[in-house]
């Protein structure tokens, strides 16, 4: 169905960062999110419970969305299946290293799942760690 999008990402901690995601079909054709909802998820592990993830973030109006979710992906171009996932200065509050990220996209309708895209998510220390004000 959808051609899962192998990318790696990296940020220096407690940076904001704005990521755009294309999603498309098994033919590298876009796919249209019409319908859909989206979930970004940061885990250490694969094996991971949505309760120990990193970052959680969902598009709004996802049913099955987890306690602590937050509406954070935007549908840039629902037609040319294009997200932008907003991360903050919180979300990348982490310790530095690897971890593992995802997006999968949920059918309003069936409820049906699509994993769209995956990778390694690469936290870098960063070289001010005081506030900044």
């Amino acid at each position: 169905m959808l051609e899962i999008q192998k990318q790696d990402l990296e940020i220096d901690q407690r940076d904001s960062k704005d990521y755009k995601i294309f999603i498309k079909d098994a033919n590298k054709i876009p796919f249209p999110l019409t319908g859909y909802n989206a979930v970004f998820v940061v885990k250490s592990d694969i094996k991971d419970t949505l309760a120990q993830a990193k970052i959680l973030k969902k598009t709004v109006g996802l049913t099955a969305a987890p306690a602590g979710a937050d509406a954070q992906i935007t549908v840039v171009d629902s037609l040319k299946g294009i997200l932008e996932v907003h991360l903050t200065s919180t979300d990348t509050n982490l310790l530095s290293g690897v971890y593992r990220w995802v997006l999968v996209i949920v059918n309003n309708t069936t409820g049906k799942r699509y994993t769209a895209a995956r990778g390694a998510f690469k936290v870098t220390e960063a070289e001010i760690n005081e506030a900044i004000t």
